[in-house]
């Protein structure tokens, strides 16, 4: 069991690595540097600031009233700050405070999440999802195109070598992957010779 957990660690480590870059927010007295900051989706941030302060996020109503009630299944670190990974980081606006100092000196700032390619990472306009990830086999995934549009469905490992390619249809779709080994896939649909959908995909058996 320690082993897969192990496994999913790194495999989870290696997706962040080849999707996005890592930002930096650093301090400047009570203040956040940047206060406001803008990335893309798969990106991390890294919280680099002194050891009397922390990160935790918030709504917007508690962010507006430099208060610290933590944002269920929100990001935060510990004095001194930490890395925050893209799991934490979905698209929209993210508000966070200094636990320590938004209620005297309003310290605070936001991440703003955007979807660099004009499709989410995970789905394109509610249109498509997949579940459940990981898996030790089967993956189902739900799309919901036109009955005109044709859909091709490939998986890739890291190192971009193609395993699989079919023809998928519109509606409930059931995937093997059985066949594959231990690790971490990129799962993409196309129509239309366009990107519509890319998932990271780890498989644990």
């Amino acid at each position: 069991m320690m082993r897969k957990i192990l496994l999913f660690i790194l495999l989870f480590t290696m997706g962040i690595a080849s999707f996005g870059k890592t930002w930096s927010i650093t301090n400047s007295g009570f203040t956040f540097s940047p206060s406001t900051l803008t990335i893309s989706v798969g990106d991390s941030v890294n919280f680099s600031i002194a050891s009397i302060h922390t990160v935790q996020e918030v709504n917007l109503n508690t962010w507006n009233a430099d208060d610290v009630t933590p944002l269920p299944g929100g990001f935060s670190t510990p004095l001194g700050g930490g890395l925050v990974l893209p799991n934490k980081l979905t698209v929209g606006t993210h508000y966070y405070v200094c636990t320590v100092h938004v209620g005297t000196t309003g310290m605070k700032g936001k991440i703003i999440v955007q979807n660099s390619t004009g499709i989410n990472l995970n789905k394109m306009d509610n249109n498509i999802s997949s579940y459940p990830n990981p898996t030790n086999s089967i993956i189902h995934f739900n799309l919901n195109i036109s009955e005109s549009q044709k859909a091709m469905l490939k998986i890739f490992n890291t190192a971009g070598q193609k395993f699989m390619e079919s023809q998928i249809q519109n509606g409930e779709n059931t995937l093997d992957l059985g066949s594959l080994s231990d690790g971490l896939y990129y799962l993409i649909i196309t129509s239309n010779k366009k990107q519509i959908y890319r998932s990271k995909v780890t498989v644990i058996k």
